[in-house]
């Protein structure tokens, strides 16, 4: 059990204290010209609140979990920081192999346990920063990790903020105020990493295929987001490209104002984004390797995952799923209703297992009654209409039911189920809330 020591007390609030100085001097800087920047500071304390409530649940309920075990695999990295800094450089930058775990040991307070786990080990390396920032104290670490993944979500905020700038308001609350994604967004694990990694990918495309701005940058912020995302979750990496491939296909289409020359130019775009999309994905397969090298391996590790859980305790919640995921993708599409539906809702508040279950749930609820109303104003031709002329819209509509499907299949329990899904929920709301905008004229405005 890592409890809150003296240390803790003492520093926690400096380190709230400079960044809120930090912060607030950002939120003065740009707020005159950018109204959203009201929400900067309290947006990003509230993701500290999740940070911490996050770091004392795993302490004080869990005792141990996950978490605690990357900060003490992290911890002994940092160590290597000390002793041999070169090759703490090498292993952070993930050029390593089996030879190099001869380096830990008693002088770096053992053998981490994930090292031979490449995705997890991820988390390891990446942490391990903010461990040395943070003084090796996993309170002040979770601080520093929750501040640096507030820049993804705050990006891609800001991006759709110049697209729909009315809705600057209803969009803060999808990207900032969602408690499900402060908790699970803002600790050491997994899905802080991957969550503001998604957003950095996506923004950083939006901003150089329509806004043309800062190419190079945003290049490079891809380059990196990729490798981070492609090191811990590589099934939300083609998730993103499949997404992406639909985007292009819109975005270029639309340039046409001439219903002919789109019906002409359509299967040329379509055939070329098609080719490209494949090639990209086959080739990045063969690059990250491993059980994403090809798609016989894919579907091996999902049906080991649930083969697992029925041989488990988890049976139980196993059993409300969809089933095992077949060979035969074709096979697995009647599946796919029942499949999306587990995985935007679920879990039911008669379900909850625990209080963040409960909190889950709850949002679950609203997330639902939000897409009833939704679609009882806004007409199913209105909502086809939004797809085809509203490219942002159908890049993030098909990115979260492509996301969906694959941790629909994945997910064993629901424990897992509202981790893996927070990428979904902030585009899944303001997908709500764009086409709840359009319901005064029922006329879907592009974003050209």
């Amino acid at each position: 059990m890592l409890k809150i020591t003296l240390f803790d007390i003492i520093l926690t609030p400096i380190y709230f204290i400079i960044i809120y100085f930090i912060a607030n001097s950002i939120r003065a800087r740009f707020i005159d010209k950018n109204p959203e920047y009201k929400y900067f500071t309290f947006g990003l304390f509230f993701k500290f609140i999740g940070g911490l409530a996050f770091t004392l649940f795993y302490s004080y309920y869990y005792g141990m979990g996950d978490s605690t075990d990357y900060y003490m695999d992290s911890v002994k990295l940092s160590n290597l920081a000390t002793i041999n800094p070169v090759k703490y450089l090498q292993i952070v930058l993930g050029f390593y192999d089996y030879k190099e775990f001869h380096l830990f040991g008693v002088p770096t307070g053992g053998y981490p346990c994930f090292y031979f786990d490449d995705f997890a080990f991820s988390v390891v390396r990446f942490s391990s920063i903010f461990i040395l920032l943070g003084l090796k104290s996993y309170y002040l670490s979770t601080i520093l990790v929750a501040t640096f993944n507030f820049i993804g979500i705050w990006r891609l905020y800001r991006l759709l903020c110049s697209f729909y700038p009315k809705l600057y308001n209803q969009l803060a609350i999808a990207f900032l105020f969602i408690p499900s994604v402060a908790f699970w967004g803002s600790g050491i694990i997994k899905d802080s990493y991957t969550l503001s990694a998604c957003y950095l990918i996506i923004s950083s495309v939006i901003y150089i295929i329509v806004k043309k701005e800062k190419v190079i940058l945003n290049f490079l912020i891809i380059l990196i987001a990729t490798y981070i995302l492609t090191s811990i979750k590589p099934y939300i990496f083609f998730s993103i490209c499949c997404a992406f491939i639909i985007f292009l296909l819109l975005y270029y289409t639309n340039k046409f104002r001439s219903i002919l020359v789109k019906l002409i130019i359509f299967p040329a775009i379509l055939i070329a984004t098609l080719y490209f999309g494949i090639f990209f994905i086959n080739t990045m397969s063969g690059v990250i390797g491993g059980e994403y090298s090809s798609y016989d391996n894919v579907i091996g590790r999902i049906n080991q995952s649930q083969i697992g859980a029925i041989e488990s305790k988890e049976k139980a919640q196993y059993e409300v799923r969809a089933g095992v995921f077949d060979k035969n993708f074709f096979s697995n599409i009647s599946k796919f209703p029942k499949v999306i539906f587990f995985s935007f809702y679920r879990p039911f508040i008669w379900e909850s297992k625990n209080i963040q279950q409960l909190i889950s749930a709850i949002e679950n609820l609203i997330l639902l009654l939000l897409t009833i109303y939704t679609f009882l104003i806004i007409k199913p031709f209105n909502i086809y209409r939004a797809f085809t002329s509203d490219y942002l819209f159908s890049f993030f509509f098909v990115f979260i039911l492509i996301l969906a499907i694959i941790i629909g299949f994945y997910s064993t329990n629901f424990g897992g189920l509202v981790r893996f899904k927070i990428p979904i929920i902030p585009l899944y709301i303001s997908c709500m809330f764009i086409l709840l905008s359009k319901k005064s004229s029922y006329n879907v405005v592009t974003t050209s």
